[in-house]
């Protein structure tokens, strides 16, 4: 009661140690608490909120409390924090998530908002496409962890339409990556193809066998 007390308090450095010796939740109650740390709040806590999450889901026993859609949604916000430490616990996480079916739905407006505030920034401002570049990174890589035969419709083919003609070999990498788990599906051979032919090592990689 006293940690998660503190863990839901101001207390910044006690948080962190509360958080780091936390390895037990009696609620839903509690697990929110533990959630609501990753988002607005300084670097340290938020990253590890994503370690403590990801720990107390191994264990198995707790994760039905991290399975609302208030929860995955901070989870979808997470992704892309920009921590990429941050990011890496919230994409490992998300392969405990039961309902994938939202989370896909929920990426789909993101992703492709992202692509076209990518598209308008000016060329002067190179700081803000890497961070939006940045951005869309995660997501796809989010997207390589939910998505599923059954859920690869129009929306998403045409996002990796779009993608796999990036002028970033990150962003197609991520593509690829994606693309190489649904290499049978006719509606991807003419992206499979593009990608196949492209000149970068690791776009490559994802499609050799």
């Amino acid at each position: 009661n006293e940690i998660m007390k503190i863990i839901s308090s101001d207390e910044e450095i006690e948080k962190q140690i509360c958080i780091i010796n936390l390895n037990f939740l009696a609620s839903q109650e509690e697990a929110d608490a533990l959630v609501f740390n990753l988002t607005n709040h300084p670097t340290p806590v938020r990253e590890l909120t994503s370690f403590k999450i990801l720990e107390l889901l191994n264990k198995g026993e707790f994760r039905e409390y991290f399975q609302s859609e208030s929860t995955l949604n901070i989870f979808l916000d997470g992704i892309i924090d920009i921590n990429p430490s941050v990011s890496r616990n919230m994409v490992e996480i998300l392969k405990f998530v039961e309902n994938k079916k939202y989370c896909l739905s929920s990426l789909k407006p993101r992703i492709k908002n992202l692509i076209e505030e990518i598209k308008e920034v000016p060329k002067n401002k190179s700081y803000l496409a890497n961070k939006k570049t940045f951005s869309l990174y995660w997501y796809l890589e989010a997207v390589y962890v939910l998505l599923e035969e059954q859920n690869l419709d129009d929306d998403y083919i045409e996002i990796l339409n779009i993608c796999s003609q990036s002028g970033e070999y990150t962003i197609r990498e991520k593509c690829a990556k994606i693309v190489s788990k649904f290499k049978n599906r006719s509606e991807l051979k003419d992206i499979l193809n593009r990608l196949q032919n492209d000149e970068n090592f690791y776009v490559l990689q994802w499609l050799k066998n």
